[in-house]
């Protein structure tokens, strides 16, 4: 839900490139670009290993995958790690930022546990923005993320919409 109210909200010729990495039962089909495809006239589709990333264009991560961006290409990769132990997300940031460094701009909508904080970090080093948004439900989750996040935090933004975003801002060395 939180991925479909952001979806809404953009406009389709944003210019920019986005990418899903969710944790998904490897198990099921991929149904993810189909059902976030109704809520954007962006392009939704599921990442393929070689494609040069396009704007206005929305990837998801595959079931039992591992993404990275290299050269500006996704790279489809079988997880080194065992389910349960796997951190997609810090996988994905990590080599975004390495890949894009300060045009990096890691999203992290919702979710459980620490996966994505050591990604973040990561792009934090390499001047990236970071932007985290939560639902009303989850505040509790959001507020042990954001002690885990509390060394790349430089500013937090709050709205007053049904989804909340906290956007922080570009961090640079002052704020290290």
């Amino acid at each position: 839900e939180a991925c479909e109210q952001f979806l809404s909200a953009l406009p389709p010729d944003n210019g920019m490139t986005f990418v899903l990495v969710q944790h998904l039962d490897p198990t099921h089909k991929g149904m993810m670009p189909e059902l976030l495809g109704r809520h954007t006239k962006m392009q939704v589709v599921q990442a393929q290993d070689g494609v040069q990333v396009q704007a206005n264009c929305l990837y998801v991560i595959p079931p039992d995958a591992d993404l990275a961006i290299l050269n500006g290409q996704l790279q489809v990769l079988t997880p080194s790690s065992p389910r349960g132990l796997r951190t997609p997300i810090d996988f994905f940031f990590r080599q975004l930022a390495e890949d894009q460094k300060e045009k990096a701009v890691g999203i992290i909508l919702s979710g459980m546990g620490s996966d994505g904080a050591l990604g973040v970090r990561a792009i934090k080093e390499n001047l990236g923005m970071l932007i985290l948004g939560v639902f009303l439900m989850i505040l509790g989750v959001f507020f042990i993320m954001i002690g885990l996040l509390a060394e790349v935090i430089s500013r937090v933004y709050f709205q007053t919409h049904q989804i909340k975003i906290y956007s922080i801002d570009r961090v640079d060395d002052r704020a290290a």
